[in-house]
């Protein structure tokens, strides 16, 4: 029996047999595995989903290497997610603000995991008394930007009201949430206590000033 299998073998498995079957089984495991790997990724990006979080900022390196007194105002998107939030757009509810300014109901593209998106606001203006805040061009009075409701939506997520406090700006400017230096949170820190200290500085000599102006 076995004489009779290897004879059969030997007339008729050629390296031609064997090559044509070495193919076949290649082709099969490589669709195999294309249609295992597009399983997953179709699968990962089903779920990836962006998450947005959005505040106001004022870019402190800017500030310190500046040295002004007048510093522009951003609302920082930033997308704390795992997938690209698409097809972003801020909108109100009032309508001067609409047909003035065209980032309202415009697109503004998208955002990537772990990137932010910047829109210009106004701007804060910082004195030796009190500090001014300048929003929107000073459009609408401080009432009625109260009463203003603003939003955010973009692709597969519902309408989302955004909170624009601007009440702690008037303080000192918060870091970033995304990714727009190479800095570590300990270097941001530093720098942000250097302005603090140099404005303390500033301070102290203007008052050192009319100081000696007051004893002449």
């Amino acid at each position: 029996m076995l004489d009779s299998i290897i004879n059969w073998c030997s007339h008729n498995i050629t390296y031609t047999n064997i090559r044509n079957i070495a193919e076949l089984f290649y082709f099969i495991v490589l669709t195999g595995a294309m249609v295992y790997y597009a399983a997953k990724s179709y699968e990962k990006s089903v779920e990836a989903k962006p998450e947005i979080i959005s505040h106001i900022y004022i870019d402190y390196k800017d500030r310190l290497e500046r040295g002004q007194s007048c510093y522009p105002l951003y609302l920082e998107i930033y997308n704390n997610g795992t997938g690209a939030a698409k097809n972003l757009k801020i909108t109100t509810d009032n309508v001067q603000l609409t047909e003035k300014f065209s980032i309202f109901s415009n697109n503004l593209g998208f955002i990537q995991p772990g990137n932010s998106k910047y829109v210009p606001i106004g701007s804060l203006n910082m004195t030796m008394g009190p500090n001014y805040l300048s929003v929107f061009d000073g459009v609408l009075k401080q009432e009625e930007l109260d009463k203003t409701s603003f939003f955010i939506e973009y692709d597969n997520h519902k309408k989302e009201k955004i909170d624009m406090n601007f009440d702690y700006v008037m303080s000192m400017p918060h870091t970033p949430l995304g990714k727009t230096t190479e800095e570590t949170v300990e270097e941001k820190q530093a720098k942000q206590v250097e302005v603090i200290s140099k404005n303390i500085a500033s301070l102290n000599s203007s008052l050192a000033s009319i100081d000696k102006k007051i004893k002449k």
